[in-house]
């Protein structure tokens, strides 16, 4: 073998030993890391209370009738009865929905009295009276007191509380509102309107 010869191999045999030696400590790094990293991120916000009151059934219409030529007075309300006249029965009062996310304080006022309303003075006058009751069980969740709850209350023009917790949830977030009226026969004659405003204010126990 030629000097030359042999100063190759002998280059190549230390060339392939680096490299080996290159590759055993590679592989020992390699299996000998330890630990992991980490790190964490959040995500926020803030849902703002939103009172929202809305009428899914937002009038009642009796229609076109007198009270009859016997008595004085007539009677009407929005749970089918019509008593001394010939108005069209209904037997469907106002519904109010609590479409936010916060239980509510509900009031309701109404544009006018019940003499301006009907006017007349037969029969002992006009009656204008609202009623509110749960059209889903547990609506009003806290009444104002043991008996306003299903009970007509006359209708003075200005905001009266009718529930002091009107809840939120959507299984019972539906009250019932019927109207009554009381119609002397003196009463003048023409088309006769009355709104109804509810109120709500977020409820604080």
């Amino acid at each position: 073998m030629s000097s030359n010869n042999s100063a190759l191999l002998v280059f190549a045999i230390v060339v392939l030993v680096l490299a080996l030696g290159n590759l055993v400590v590679t592989i020992d790094k390699v299996g000998t890391l330890t630990g992991r990293a980490s790190d964490t991120a959040t995500a926020a916000l803030e849902l703002a209370p939103a009172a929202q009151i809305d009428f899914i059934v937002d009038s009642i219409n009796w229609g076109s009738g007198a009270v009859d030529e016997a008595p004085t007075k007539a009677n009407i309300n929005s749970e089918g009865a019509v008593i001394g006249g010939n108005w069209t029965a209904v037997s469907q009062g106002l519904t109010l929905q609590n479409n936010g996310n916060v239980d509510v304080t509900l009031s309701l006022t109404t544009s006018n009295v019940a003499s301006a309303f009907i006017g007349g003075s037969a029969g002992g006058g006009p009656k204008y009276e609202l009623k509110v009751s749960n059209s889903e069980a547990s609506s009003c969740e806290v009444p104002l007191n043991s008996t306003n709850l299903g009970t007509y209350t006359e209708a003075t023009g200005t905001a009266q509380a009718t529930c002091k917790k009107f809840d939120k949830t959507d299984a019972s977030d539906l009250l019932r509102i019927d109207v009554n009226l009381t119609i002397p026969e003196d009463a003048d004659p023409g088309a006769k309107s009355s709104t109804i405003t509810a109120t709500a204010i977020v409820f604080t126990p």
